[in-house]
């Protein structure tokens, strides 16, 4: 057995354990390379139609805020991230700030 065949064979293999102990599997499509993967639920695999993997594990970004500060007589939206060492009160004295875009902190999952 050639090794790449091996690999692909515990990859499917691996997939389906996964499926058979609970876990979210999903599938695309083998023909077009859609972009899009789609939940599995079905009764069985078909391999050679489409890709399977483990559904990845939602991952949250590091918070962040937005402010709108005036600079050089324009005015400019920036970032302050969670974990910045300055203070809200100290932003907020920084020249030229105008205002919080954002009252709570914001997270993009991805």
């Amino acid at each position: 057995m050639r090794e790449d065949e091996k690999t692909r064979l515990l990859r499917e293999a691996a997939v389906m354990q996964a499926y058979a102990n609970g876990e979210e599997v999903q599938y695309q499509s083998r023909i077009g390379r859609d972009a899009h993967w789609f939940m599995f639920g079905g009764n069985y695999f078909n391999f050679a139609q489409f890709d399977y993997r483990i559904k990845p594990a939602v991952k949250k970004s590091v918070g962040y805020r937005r402010y709108l500060r005036v600079f050089d007589n324009a005015e400019y939206v920036y970032i302050y991230h969670e974990g910045n060492p300055l203070t809200f009160a100290a932003i907020e004295d920084i020249t030229g700030f105008i205002r919080w875009i954002d009252t709570e902190w914001q997270y993009e999952i991805v």
